[in-house]
């Protein structure tokens, strides 16, 4: 009885004598710290390492004065941003004890001494969590509320409202943790091995801690498609460091957007599977790190007020300044069309297979080309929007150019660098020694 009243008691005192915990999370923040504003000492605050890493030694001896003149309490923090019960969750229980023997490590070199008291981000915590923390060194956990809670009693007032599945749940961060954990196992892998080097192990661990995140999983479902692209590729950009730094070739599912990598093997975004008319997956190629690898490309109707229009789905590893064509043989006779491709673009496809109308994509613009009958260049019949979708473009071709069955239809659909070099083609692996490659339509398997 004695000893649950002390508890009671404690966190009484913490309450009575601390307001609240500041966690200084980002540049703006630090700041306004560094020039006093609104510093009070009977809150508690928390720094997060990134922030502090990015300090000149003038700034980290400011702060550090400004803690000690104003005899403020600083909590001690994991060393990334993490949520401790997630990656225990997810088994990365081993990577969350690292981060909080590396998060103490920091607080050490810049305020001195060792931290009592530890700040759980976003002040999560949960009773398997509580035991890391108290074998990391710490003998209290700082609510949201401002209480200093007692490892020995924090199991038993944890923060259970904490909602995992918000992280873990959905199909795209159900594969973007499996890519942290697989990249977590080849660390360990090669910290084990005969030629680990220290500063190897160091910057690949850097950048694997980055990607334990919480936010990375926040942004992977938000409603801003602009977030979760950029979220999408710094997060693979880590990952692939991991394995870069240690000498070994990244998964294919970091290479391209992870939405590609949903659906077994055909690079279809979850709400769009079943959308398509046709669809071609390609397979063949050997993909490169930085390449706009052209993925697969999904065709369909779209009916909408403005009119029918013919929408090609293209997805791609990454957009840069490449060019990309889609030549459709639409009635399916030989020699009826060009073989040629459109000038400057080096390739051309058999007499089965030739075309009557193009479609060329060059950044945020693309050209709707048609042959010409009398076997000269094709006529640019009219200018086409491109639209970003997740992990591609979209392009719309309305009906009153091109009708008919895109499935009745035959597609080459081939990248080409800025000298006209074909780099890719959907269907086929094209040789580094041709300069000129005659290629056969895609069409549907009946």
């Amino acid at each position: 009885m004695k000893k649950f009243t002390a508890v009671i008691y404690l966190i009484f005192m913490a309450v009575a004598l601390y307001c609240k915990p500041v966690f200084i999370s980002d540049s703006d923040g630090m700041s306004g710290f560094l020039a006093g504003r609104g510093i009070a000492q009977q809150n508690i605050y928390a720094f997060s390492n990134e922030v502090i890493q990015n300090l000149t030694t003038e700034e980290i001896a400011k702060l550090k004065g400004i803690v000690e003149n104003k005899k403020l309490t600083v909590a001690g923090t994991a060393y990334r941003d993490i949520n401790i019960p997630l990656l225990i969750e997810v088994g990365l229980q081993n990577d969350a004890v690292k981060q909080l023997a590396k998060g103490r490590e920091v607080y050490a070199n810049v305020f001195g001494g060792e931290p009592d008291v530890f700040y759980p981000y976003t002040g999560v915590w949960n009773e398997k969590s509580v035991q890391l923390i108290a074998d990391a060194g710490y003998s209290g956990i700082v609510s949201t509320s401002g209480a200093i809670v007692s490892v020995s009693s924090a199991a038993a007032v944890a923060s259970n409202e904490f909602n995992l599945a918000a992280y873990t749940s959905q199909p795209i961060q159900i594969l973007a943790w499996e890519c942290v954990v697989q990249a977590s196992e080849k660390l360990a892998e090669y910290s084990s091995s005969t030629v680990v080097g220290p500063e190897i192990l160091n910057s690949a661990s850097e950048e694997l801690y980055l990607t334990e995140k919480q936010v990375w999983f926040e942004n992977y479902v938000s409603g801003d498609y602009e977030k979760r692209k950029e979220n999408d590729s710094w997060f693979r950009a880590s990952i692939s460091n991991v394995y870069l730094i240690t000498g070994d070739e990244p998964p294919r599912e970091v290479i391209s957007p992870l939405w590609t990598s949903l659906g077994n093997s055909a690079p279809l975004l979850e709400e769009a599977t079943g959308e398509y008319l046709i669809f071609f997956a390609d397979s063949e190629d050997q993909v490169k790190i930085s390449s706009c690898d052209i993925l697969g490309i999904g065709i369909y109707i779209d009916k909408v007020f403005s009119g029918t229009s013919t929408v090609f789905d293209i997805f791609v590893a990454s957009r840069t300044n490449e060019v990309i064509d889609i030549y459709i043989d639409m009635n399916n006779k030989g020699g009826a069309g060009s073989t040629a491709f459109i000038p400057g673009h080096k390739g051309f496809t058999d007499a089965a297979s030739a075309w009557e109308y193009a479609i060329s994509i060059n950044g945020n613009s693309a050209g709707l080309y048609k042959y010409d009958l009398s076997g000269g260049p094709p006529d640019r019949i009219a200018s086409l929007a491109v639209n970003e979708i997740d992990s591609g473009i979209s392009v719309a071709v309305p009906q009153r150019y091109i009708k008919g069955d895109p499935k009745m239809w035959g597609y080459i659909v081939a990248g080409f660098l800025r000298d006209g070099t074909m780099f890719d083609i959907v269907g086929s692996d094209p040789s580094t020694d041709d300069n000129i490659l005659q290629l056969p339509a895609l069409r549907e398997k009946n």
